[in-house]
Protein backbone atom coordinates (compact mmCIF):
# COMPACT_ATOMS: atom_id res chain seq x y z
CA UNK A 1 0.00 0.00 0.00
CA UNK A 2 1.23 3.61 -0.66
CA UNK A 3 -0.20 7.01 -0.89
CA UNK A 4 -0.48 8.37 -3.87
CA UNK A 5 -1.68 12.35 -5.27
CA UNK A 6 -5.03 10.38 -6.25
CA UNK A 7 -5.09 8.50 -2.14
CA UNK A 8 -4.31 5.09 -1.56
CA UNK A 9 -2.98 2.36 -4.21
CA UNK A 10 -3.49 -1.19 -2.79
CA UNK A 11 -1.90 -3.96 -5.13
CA UNK A 12 -1.79 -7.74 -4.09
CA UNK A 13 0.08 -10.91 -5.07
CA UNK A 14 -1.84 -14.59 -4.71
CA UNK A 15 0.76 -16.00 -2.67
CA UNK A 16 0.22 -19.63 -4.11
CA UNK A 17 1.28 -18.43 -7.61
CA UNK A 18 2.23 -15.14 -8.42
CA UNK A 19 -0.62 -13.82 -9.64
CA UNK A 20 -1.58 -10.13 -9.73
CA UNK A 21 -5.01 -9.62 -7.51
CA UNK A 22 -6.93 -6.92 -9.04
CA UNK A 23 -8.17 -3.78 -5.99
CA UNK A 24 -11.00 -2.09 -5.88
CA UNK A 25 -13.39 -0.37 -3.65
CA UNK A 26 -11.09 1.14 -1.60
CA UNK A 27 -11.98 3.12 1.29
CA UNK A 28 -10.32 3.90 4.48
CA UNK A 29 -12.07 6.16 7.41
CA UNK A 30 -10.60 6.56 11.31
CA UNK A 31 -11.21 2.79 12.07
CA UNK A 32 -10.52 0.76 9.00
CA UNK A 33 -8.91 0.50 5.38
CA UNK A 34 -11.31 -2.09 3.42
CA UNK A 35 -11.13 -3.16 0.09
CA UNK A 36 -11.74 -5.83 -2.69
CA UNK A 37 -9.62 -8.33 -4.79
CA UNK A 38 -10.79 -10.20 -7.82
CA UNK A 39 -8.33 -13.06 -9.13
CA UNK A 40 -8.07 -12.75 -12.32
CA UNK A 41 -8.29 -16.71 -13.50
CA UNK A 42 -11.09 -17.83 -11.61
CA UNK A 43 -12.89 -14.28 -10.20
CA UNK A 44 -13.24 -15.09 -7.14
CA UNK A 45 -13.89 -11.99 -5.17
CA UNK A 46 -12.99 -11.31 -1.59
CA UNK A 47 -13.63 -8.48 0.73
CA UNK A 48 -10.87 -6.93 3.20
CA UNK A 49 -10.91 -5.43 6.21
CA UNK A 50 -7.55 -3.99 8.09
CA UNK A 51 -7.95 -2.68 11.50
CA UNK A 52 -5.12 -1.43 13.56
CA UNK A 53 -5.05 -2.97 16.87
CA UNK A 54 -1.99 -1.90 18.68
CA UNK A 55 1.54 -0.39 17.68
CA UNK A 56 2.56 -2.86 14.76
CA UNK A 57 -0.37 -4.64 15.29
CA UNK A 58 -3.32 -5.04 12.74
CA UNK A 59 -6.02 -7.27 12.33
CA UNK A 60 -7.37 -8.55 8.55
CA UNK A 61 -10.71 -10.27 8.11
CA UNK A 62 -11.00 -11.99 4.52
CA UNK A 63 -14.85 -12.67 3.95
CA UNK A 64 -15.75 -14.10 0.33
CA UNK A 65 -18.37 -16.94 -1.17
CA UNK A 66 -17.31 -20.52 -2.03
CA UNK A 67 -19.30 -23.59 -3.20
CA UNK A 68 -20.18 -24.61 0.48
CA UNK A 69 -21.33 -20.96 1.09
CA UNK A 70 -19.93 -17.76 3.01
CA UNK A 71 -16.68 -17.37 4.62
CA UNK A 72 -15.27 -15.60 7.09
CA UNK A 73 -11.11 -15.33 7.83
CA UNK A 74 -9.77 -13.48 10.79
CA UNK A 75 -5.47 -12.96 10.78
CA UNK A 76 -3.46 -10.50 13.22
CA UNK A 77 -0.62 -9.54 11.78
CA UNK A 78 2.87 -8.21 13.74
CA UNK A 79 5.31 -5.99 12.18
CA UNK A 80 8.72 -7.85 13.29
CA UNK A 81 11.77 -5.62 12.98
CA UNK A 82 12.63 -6.98 9.41
CA UNK A 83 9.12 -7.37 8.09
CA UNK A 84 5.43 -8.04 8.97
CA UNK A 85 4.06 -11.62 9.69
CA UNK A 86 0.51 -13.12 10.09
CA UNK A 87 -0.62 -14.99 13.56
CA UNK A 88 -3.31 -17.00 14.41
CA UNK A 89 -6.03 -17.55 12.06
CA UNK A 90 -9.42 -18.90 12.43
CA UNK A 91 -12.37 -18.46 10.13
CA UNK A 92 -16.16 -19.72 10.06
Amino acid sequence: MERTGEGLHITGIDESDGVALLISAICVDDEKLCFTSVYPPTNHEAAHEFRLTGEDRASHKVTYSGEDGDHTIQEWWIRSARNRTRQGCCSN
